[in-house]
């Protein structure tokens, strides 16, 4: 059964809810609260997803529940699904295979131990990049009912 009627303070979209924060947290902080919602960080799962997403955040960083790092050779020279589901993976263990908002990976640094990825939106430019994730932001959860 997919969620069908929201918690409070969260938009129904294609078989799951969605809270964008307002408040800005480190990453740690932000999956905690997103617990505490009984929710977690979105996992993206299609282009549909991934263009809701993009059409409500509008402008800035948000986190999403994308962690790990893939490594550099595979991400400048041959970006693949596969490639990018060998090394990340969303909070609820599931690989990220999706991978179209990461466009070419060569915007991104690698040097983030610890594996946070945001939505970044500024002017013309939308997609997922590695960050901080001692830097606060605002966060977009995901609860997809029982």
């Amino acid at each position: 059964m997919f969620a069908r009627v929201c918690p409070d303070g969260f938009i129904f979209f294609n078989k799951s809810c969605y809270y964008f924060s307002d408040e800005k947290l480190r990453h740690g902080d932000a999956r905690s609260q997103c617990e505490g919602n009984t929710s977690q960080l979105v996992s993206i799962g299609s282009k549909e997803e991934s263009d809701f997403l993009f059409k409500k955040i509008k402008r800035g960083n948000y986190w999403i529940g994308a962690n790990g790092e893939p490594t550099p050779a595979d991400a400048v020279y041959n970006i693949s699904a596969s490639n990018v589901s060998q090394s990340l993976f969303w909070d609820d263990g599931t690989a990220v295979t999706y991978i179209d908002p990461f466009g070419d990976f060569r915007g991104n640094t690698f040097n983030n131990p610890d594996g946070c990825y945001v939505i970044l939106i500024s002017g013309d430019t939308k997609r997922w990049k590695d960050y901080d994730c001692q830097r606060p932001c605002r966060f977009v959860c995901e609860y997809k009912g029982k």
